[in-house]
């Protein structure tokens, strides 16, 4: 384990192992690196195929601090967070994965920084994106609860559960939860010229078809694992192998352990 210094002096902590071109992952929102990839194993199956493999814990998650002011999760500070890592392992661009949040802080940096940025997999978020921001107040009281049995919302008590499963910090998850987030821009999307891999949950109301998201962005394909849903697709091997090769890697390269 590492840890640099974000901008703003928030400490963010990585796994970074193995050679080769790096591949950076980005866990979703109440997730961690471990949870997320380490114990799903892309760790071991991108070392196997010859590839550096980078992890970061997003500020708010995992072994990263986890201040309780909603100031410090803007969109722009987290996924600024990504560039910190880069820069930290001296590297210019990389190939990058990430799912749910961390997809969606992977689509402002094809925005604002597609020169870092070598190709990138969007995992779990679809046509969810191209409309409004959802209300937060249902979630950030799903977080707030005392007794999570109390929580009346289907999504929003299914990712309460999923952050007790991984021991996140409920007032740091709170706090990200009340940070602002603006829409889209389908204009902005337009202008993206960096391979992308949009891969989609066969079920999963949250983020939606991927389809749309891929077709708002030029060249960008799109893929759906049938069978998964938004918080089990990481864990498909057929998303490794979707994504493998969407960033050059034969899946036989991998390893067998999937």
């Amino acid at each position: 384990m590492a840890v640099f210094q974000a901008g703003d002096g928030v400490e963010i902590s990585f796994d970074g192992m193995g050679d080769g071109p790096p591949v950076v992952m980005v866990h979703g929102f109440a997730a961690n690196r471990h949870q997320a990839w380490k114990a799903n194993d892309w760790y071991e199956n991108l070392i196997d195929a010859g590839r550096e493999s980078l992890a970061l814990d997003l500020r708010g998650h995992g072994l990263s601090a986890k201040p309780r002011d909603p100031a410090f999760y803007g969109l722009e500070a987290m996924a600024d967070d990504i560039i910190g890592l880069l820069d930290r392992c001296d590297l210019d661009k990389a190939d990058i994965v990430a799912h749910s949040l961390g997809a969606r802080l992977l689509l402002d940096l094809l925005v604002r920084r597609p020169d870092r940025l070598r190709s990138a997999t969007l995992i779990g978020v679809g046509e969810t994106l191209l409309q409004p921001p959802r209300d937060p107040a249902t979630m950030i009281a799903a977080f707030e609860a005392a007794d999570p049995m109390t929580v009346a919302d289907e999504t929003a008590r299914s990712f309460r559960a999923f952050a007790d499963s991984t021991g996140g910090d409920l007032g740091a998850l709170a706090a990200c939860l009340r940070a602002p987030r603006r829409s889209l821009d389908p204009a902005a999307l337009a202008d993206i010229r960096v391979p992308v891999l949009v891969v989609g949950a066969g079920t999963d109301p949250f983020a939606g078809s991927p389809d749309p998201l891929a077709a708002a962005i030029p060249g960008a394909k799109s893929v759906l694992i049938r069978g998964t849903s938004h918080h089990s697709v990481l864990a498909d091997p057929r998303t490794k192998v979707a994504v493998f090769e969407a960033i050059g890697i034969e899946a036989s390269a991998g390893g067998s352990r999937w």
